[in-house]
Formats: C-alpha cells, sequence, structure tokens
C-alpha cells in the first residue's frame, strides 16, 4: 500500500511533467517567420510585376554574344591540374 506522501509526490510530479508538455516553447511561435522575412527582403522591387513597359538595356544581338561568351567561359578545360609547393620536399627526412 503507497503512503500518503509517496501519492502527493507521484501526483506532483504527473502534474509538473504535463504542465511542462502544454507549454508552447519561443521556436514554435515564430516557425517560418525567419524564413519568410528573408524570403520578403531578397526581393529586390516587390511590385515589379506591376510594370508592363519593355525592358531596355542590352540589344539582341549583344546580349546573345555575352550569353555565348559566358558559355564558352564555362566549357573550359576540366582537367585543369594545379601544382603546389609546399618547401623543400627533398629536404624533409634528408639528413
Amino acid at each position: 500500500m503507497l503512503s500518503r506522501p509517496s501519492i502527493i509526490i507521484a501526483f506532483g510530479i504527473t502534474l509538473l511533467f504535463f504542465a511542462g508538455c502544454s507549454t508552447q516553447s519561443t521556436l514554435e511561435k515564430n516557425w517560418g517567420s525567419s524564413f519568410e522575412s528573408v524570403k520578403v527582403n531578397q526581393i529586390a522591387n516587390p511590385e515589379a510585376s506591376e510594370n508592363l513597359e519593355p525592358v531596355v538595356g542590352l540589344d539582341g544581338q549583344l546580349a546573345e554574344q555575352n550569353m555565348e561568351s559566358y558559355r564558352q567561359g564555362c566549357k573550359g578545360d576540366q582537367s585543369t591540374t594545379y601544382n603546389l609547393r609546399l618547401g623543400d620536399i627533398e629536404g624533409i627526412g634528408a639528413k
């Protein structure tokens, strides 16, 4: 048979356990707000979709040349090796 103080202690521990689980943490309250604020801050011009005027800038031929130059630069030799000299290799271990 359980004594009265042990029942009160068990009830108190159970009450504390459920009270701790019932609260909402700060993380849960602000879940996703950081992501949303970063996403909104990365938009340079939120009203850009309302502007229906054509874009003025590079003409088509110049833009095409720039893109072709960019693509050629990306196709460069992928087998490039780099040699790094980190000091006198022959001197290591030599007596």
